[in-house]
């Protein structure tokens, strides 16, 4: 008994704690970048990015999704399917709108828009990706988590770790240099000059034209 105890102990990410929401943001954030950039392939006729990192093809919008539906969900596997659409429609839509707003508070810029789509909010949400995000939340608590967590506790707990923080420590500092070339970006378009060796380095290594190719959908927010 305390010999399987202790194996069990030894486990790499166990629950529903820090390691496994790390990865499961990193693979939630890959999978829904590349689901997007099909789905405009098939939807628009064209191949279109849709990164939030200029240096890895990662969304961050999606990675935030799964993390909380991981949280809310992680024990709802035998609930009904109505619950867990609800428990989706409501958090998935939340946080879509907080985003966008964010965004365009922030960085004074908008990555999306559903303006053109009936039933919208501030062409920040609308009915048909509530839905999407409900749906989400039915595979995900029914089969993704258990698949995917079962999957994550099978790396050896040592390399798991060392291995987290790596990954994790590489798409934070690329994700806030992003960030920083966004801001920068606002600042070239209000036509403010280079003030520090920060702006230079910006300007030179995330200028717009790289920049629009990341997030071909940006538009300012006059």
């Amino acid at each position: 008994m305390n010999k399987k105890y202790e194996t069990e102990e030894q486990k790499f990410a166990q629950g529903c704690g820090f390691y496994k929401l790390c990865w499961i943001f990193i693979i939630g954030g890959i999978l829904g970048c590349f689901i997007e950039t099909i789905w405009c392939r098939f939807a628009l006729g064209y191949w279109m990015g849709r990164s939030s990192n200029a240096f890895f093809p990662i969304s961050i919008i999606w990675g935030i999704g799964f993390a909380l539906f991981s949280v809310i969900l992680h024990k709802d596997k035998d609930t009904s399917f109505w619950k867990l659409f609800i428990k989706g429609y409501l958090c998935g839509s939340a946080l879509e709108f907080s985003c966008s707003w964010l965004c365009e508070k922030v960085l004074h810029m908008t990555f999306w828009s559903y303006a053109h789509l009936p039933l919208n909010i501030g062409g920040r949400i609308s009915l048909i990706f509530s839905v999407l995000w409900g749906t989400v939340a039915i595979i995900w608590g029914k089969w993704g988590y258990p698949m995917i967590s079962w999957i994550i506790e099978k790396i050896p707990r040592k390399k798991g770790k060392i291995l987290t923080w790596v990954v994790t420590g590489y798409l934070g500092i690329t994700t806030v240099v992003t960030g920083f070339g966004l801001i920068r970006m606002t600042q070239r378009h209000e036509e403010k000059p280079v003030s520090t060796i920060c702006d230079r380095y910006l300007d030179h290594y995330l200028p717009d034209q790289v920049l629009k190719k990341v997030f071909p959908k940006m538009r300012f927010v006059e």
